[in-house]
Parts: C-alpha cells; structure tokens; sequence
C-alpha cells in the first residue's frame, strides 16, 4: 500500500460520499432488480423514476454512514459495513434470501462444517474483491478529518442536505413509490444494505444477550405421570419411542417419493401401523425459528424466540417426570433444547462407517437403535435429530447407493446445475430419509416382544429449489412458499403400544388428511406419554378422539 503515501488527502464527507454511491450502485443490486421487476423503465420517464428511487436509496445510505462520520469511527463503519454487507449480498443474489433476524440466528447457530457448504468459489471472489480490497483501500487512503466541533457542523449539514435530496427525489413520484415500497416493504427493508445485516444483529444481540428473562421456568411444578391400575401394571410393557426430528424435508418431495418406493425393499412400506399425514404445516422457516417453537406448549401465534430460554420445552418435561429421555444430534444443533437431557453424541469412534464429508450419514442414529432401548428396561424417549436434506451440498447428504435420481447436482454451487439436478439431488435426500425412517421402524418391530415401541417422524421446515426463483429457506413466513412451510409428518405405532394406550389406528388413519401444524407435536408428546399437566391441550393432541 505504499502507492497511498504519495496522493492527496480526501475529506471524511468525501469518502462517506463515494462509499454511499458504491453501496447504492453495487451492494444494493438487490434493491435494483426489485425494483426493476415491479416497475417499467423502458421509457424515458421510467428512467427518471428508476434514478430518483436509487437516489433515494443513495441518500438513506449516506445518512447513516453520516452519522459516524468522525475522526475514529469513519473508516471503521465503513469497513465493517463493507464485511457484513457483501456476504448478505452473495446469499441474496444466489439463493435468494432475506437477511433478517431470523436468517442471522440460522447463520450463528450453524457449524463450521455446514457454513462451508454454503460457500462456493463465487463468495470468496466477491468477498474479495467487494469487501476485502475496498476496505484495506478505504484503511489506507489518506484522509482529513476536521476537529469534532467543525465534524459536527459539517455532518449535520450533509445530513440535512441528504433530506432534501430525498425528499426531492421522492415527492413527485409519491404516490408510485409509497406503493412500491408498501407492497415490496419486507423485501426492500431485509435487502437494504448496510442497513439489513446491522439491524439484525442488533436485534439478535438485544434478545441474546440483553433480556432480562434468563431463569427457566417450569410450567407447571405439578406435572406428572398417569398412575396406572394394578391390572394394567401388570400387563404393561416398557415403552420405547423414538422421535425422529427431520431436516428440511418438504411434503411437496416426500410424498411421491413415498409412493414410488412403497413396494422397494429397505423403504417405508403401507402398513396398518403407519400413518402419514400429508396436511401438515411448520412453525417456522428455518431450524432456529421452528425447533423451539415445535418443542412449546405456546403455539406459533403466541410464541416468543426468547422462550425458549425463560420455558421449559416438552423434552424437558418428559425427562422431569420420570422417563428415560436421550438426544442423539446428526445436525449442527439441539437449539437449546438438550440442554437438560442426557446426550447420545455420534463421533468416529461409533460411527466412523457413516463419516463423509466431514459430516456423518443419518443411518448413524438408527444403525443400532435396537441395542441402545434394550440396554434399559426403562420407559423411554429418544430424539433423533437429523441432518436430513440441509443445503445447498445435498450431495454430501447421501450415499451414492441412494442417490437414485439422476442427473443429480454434485456441487454446493447451484449455478453449476440446472433446477432438475438442484430437484433430483435434494429428492435424492428425502429418499435416504425415507430408507432410515424404514430401518428404525424395523429395528422397534423386531423388539415387540419386549417393548411397546412408536416412532414420530416430523420435519422442522421445508426447502425451495428454485420455484419461483427462491432456494433453500428462511424466507419470512407470512411471504414463504408452501415448499418452505408444507412439511411431512409420518406416525408409526406397534400393536402393542396402541392397545396399552387404547388408539384406534382406523380413526387415525382417517384424521391423515386433517390440516395440522407444530402446534399439535407437543401435545401429541404428552397424551401418548400420559403426562398430566394443566398445559396439555386435548384438542391440539392428534390421538385424543382416536382414544378407547
């Protein structure tokens, strides 16, 4: 950088007035196509309200960059904008994604080994050559900076300058634009760039770190077991059941594949036991936001995220009054809700067959899942939490045995494929989870004998592969897709475990098409494990009119 020691000085305001311009001309591409895509400008005067709208947006940039335009924040701002800024553009123009407050917790609770599947060569070259070589430019370039008195003056004065310029811009097209941005505010807000990044991590570090609502709290000290009758003491079998927590499985996949596969040996067969309801919708549309939610008592309407922390989860609940509870995790994290409970780790050193990429095979939870119940005569629970499906590297997900739709994606890089490869390589996912779904199942019918066994298999959120122009997930939910929040939920009850909790499987079967939500899953937890609690809903339990 000795080039920098021999040109002039700039002013602050100068440098705060090129960085907004790159900002607006570049960072905010997204802003651009999106308003490219809901107003013409293949007229003069499209043209001039196509400039006025990124003049807004210029001035909105400059303000706030205005706002720390001093001696030792200036450079700072503008750098840490810059870092933050160009990762929420690669994801926006390459998945189309919003970068909200919910995305951020998705991004900060994912591993390192999943983080770098989302990376492709394209994020380090604009990482690069948007953020890292504008800002070492930007730490060099020699500028003047007035005392803080003369920075006062000269900033307020940009700033009311900025104001008018916006103002300016946007009243003779008020009427376009107020609608524009009123029918586009989710995007546009989420898009905005420095802006979207820094409000959402402010927002997250306000609800982490600065709620005042830390303690957990027991809903209900009182809750219990059922006493059974000696008469059914006697008869009674410990009970084993297996919850499966699904990863980005989508209904829209599941449910052909489900059909296609149903007479292949080592997939989901139709069965009396089996019931698949095929009307089921998320929480949330990301794992951050949906596992706790589903977890709760409250219901999607009323929860909060920081409940998670000032309530006990219905996990915590069942390991209270007295069942055996174990998590065994396959995903980048319990989000809290294992905290409490005993944890049933997959490493090398009893998984190392199912080891690639860096990750394991979801086989890895079911591979001795008849052994590990028969260690304990104990009632008990264990959750089985997936890798499922989690993209964009749903090649890595598979073993090439399972990869059964062809021409599949190969690469993380969704613009080295076509949207039949994305399609084929993440269906590729849902036929794997279909086939460890079926092992566990068999494993629990092979111990009928001993136990009472039942197995819930229930995604957190679903997936987009290019519908509409949106991947992955994470999209706000009042605006997802049905491929995002239409998920698969499949309830596998033995004989035995129906007749000690008196289901009619017929009436089961015939509620498969009942429209239900996360809302029914802790519920459904409660009354087939006979928790007594004021909590417990009958109405939202899916088993409770199908009772004897």
């Amino acid at each position: 950088m000795q080039l920098f020691k021999s040109v002039t000085p700039i002013s602050s305001t100068r440098l705060t007035l090129l960085v907004s311009a790159y900002f607006t001309l570049v960072l905010n591409l997204r802003i651009g196509i999106t308003y490219a895509a809901s107003n013409e400008i293949n007229s003069i005067l499209g043209l001039v309200q196509a400039f006025a709208f990124m003049l807004f947006v210029f001035c909105i940039v400059f303000i706030l960059f205005s706002l720390f335009n001093f001696r030792r924040l200036n450079k700072l701002t503008l750098i840490i904008a810059l870092l933050s800024s160009v990762p929420a553009l690669y994801f926006s123009l390459q998945f189309n994604t919003l970068f909200d407050e919910s995305m951020l917790n998705n991004a900060l609770e994912t591993d390192a080994k999943e983080a770098a599947d989302l990376l492709s060569s394209a994020y380090w070259i604009m990482l690069i050559f948007l953020a890292l070589i504008p800002s070492a430019i930007i730490y060099k370039y020699p500028v003047n900076y007035p005392n803080i008195y003369r920075s006062c003056l000269k900033n307020g004065l940009s700033i009311l300058i900025a104001v008018v310029l916006l103002i300016g811009a946007i009243a003779p097209f008020y009427a376009k634009f107020s609608s524009f941005v009123r029918n586009n505010n989710t995007v546009l807000k989420n898009s905005l760039l420095p802006y979207a990044p820094l409000h959402a991590l402010y927002r997250t570090l306000q609800l982490r770190y600065f709620h005042s609502g830390e303690v957990v709290k027991q809903l209900d000290l009182n809750a219990k077991r059922k006493v059974l009758a000696p008469s059914q003491f006697e008869q009674h079998k410990p009970l084993a059941l297996i919850v499966i927590v699904g990863e980005t499985a989508r209904e829209s996949s599941f449910t052909p594949l489900l059909k296609r596969l149903s007479n292949t040996e080592g997939y989901l067969k139709p069965s009396h036991n089996l019931i698949y309801f095929n009307n089921f919708w998320s929480c949330g549309t990301n794992t951050a936001a949906s596992l706790p939610c589903m977890f709760s008592t409250f219901g999607k309407d009323q929860y909060k995220r920081s409940y998670n922390r000032e309530y006990e989860n219905v996990a915590e609940t069942i390991n209270r009054v007295g069942y055996q509870v174990t998590w065994r995790n396959n995903n980048s994290g319990c989000k809290g809700l294992c905290k409490e409970l005993h944890k049933d780790p997959i490493n090398v050193s009893n998984s190392a067959q199912f080891s690639s990429f860096g990750h394991f095979y979801d086989e890895a939870l079911v591979v001795d899942l008849d052994q590990r119940i028969a260690s304990s005569s104990q009632d008990q629970v264990i959750f089985l939490h997936q890798l499922g499906s989690h993209g964009p590297a749903y090649f890595k997900r598979v073993p090439k045995k399972y990869k059964l739709e062809q021409p599949a994606c190969e690469s993380q890089d969704f613009s080295k494929c076509t949207q039949q490869e994305i399609v084929n390589a993440y269906n590729n996912t849902i036929l794997y989870t279909n086939h460890v779904i079926a092992s566990a199942i068999s494993k629990l019918e092979k111990l009928s004998a001993q136990y009472d066994t039942a197995l819930v298999y229930l995604s957190d959120h679903g997936e987009s592969t290019g519908e509409g122009g949106y991947y992955l997930h994470g999209i706000p939910y009042f605006m997802a897709p049905d491929e995002q929040i239409h998920i698969p939920m499949l309830f596998w009850i033995s004989d035995g475990f129906a007749a000690q909790k008196g289901i009619d499987l017929n009436c089961l079967q015939n509620k498969s098409a009942d429209k239900l939500s996360h809302d029914n899953f802790s519920h459904l937890l409660l009354g087939l494990l006979d928790i007594e609690t004021h909590f417990y809903q009958k109405n939202e339990d899916i088993t409770e009119s199908c009772r004897r």
